[in-house]
């Protein structure tokens, strides 16, 4: 999995490069290449993420906190967070708002799509392995479905809540950023 993200982290950072020597409106250019590759964006840490899945692993930590290395914020990108590191070679590099955000969103969004088809492909493997492993098929599953069902009345209420938070939440972005917000 790490060399799949790894190609996914170097090809983005290269896509970053590429896109701030075609469109900056900064007279700052002599250092894009340096500010780039000393980012913390783009480096992954097989150690730092390893030690950052046992912990949420580990039945002494509370199952709602998510642990995020700081020495890897690229991982925030699948939480569908923009981290500063990504926003400030933004700002440094484009002047415009309009066109630094328009050029932030589609490349983030571009980004996480990458991520998530590179981790996607692999879980969705190693899930399948662990069903046929158990010999759970889908007719298990429809057999459980059938004889596991909820009472009616609550999923009504769960149903209710969900389309009613949908509706609420639709006109917002998907994506979040404010440079001052640190993790």
């Amino acid at each position: 999995m790490s060399s799949n993200i790894s190609t996914v982290l170097n090809g983005y950072k290269q896509k970053l490069s590429n896109l701030i020597k075609d469109k900056n409106t900064s007279s700052f250019t002599f250092d894009i290449d340096h500010n780039i590759n000393n980012s913390n964006m783009f480096k992954l840490l097989p150690d730092t993420l390893n030690q950052a899945l046992l912990q949420q692993i580990d039945t002494s930590t509370p199952r709602d906190v998510i642990q995020i290395p700081k020495a890897q914020p690229w991982i925030l990108l699948l939480h569908h967070l923009i981290p500063t590191d990504l926003t400030d070679l933004f700002y440094m590099y484009f002047g415009q708002q309009k066109l630094r955000d328009q050029l932030l969103i589609q490349y983030v969004a571009d980004f996480t799509a990458a991520l998530k088809i590179s981790i996607w492909l692999i879980q969705a493997r190693n899930f399948k392995k662990w069903e046929k492993s158990l010999n759970i098929t889908s007719k298990k599953k429809k057999q459980y479905r059938r004889n596991n069902k909820r009472n009616s009345k609550n999923s009504s209420n769960i149903t209710r809540s969900i389309t009613d938070n949908t509706n609420s939440r639709g006109r917002y972005s998907a994506y979040y950023y404010n440079k001052s917000l640190l993790y």
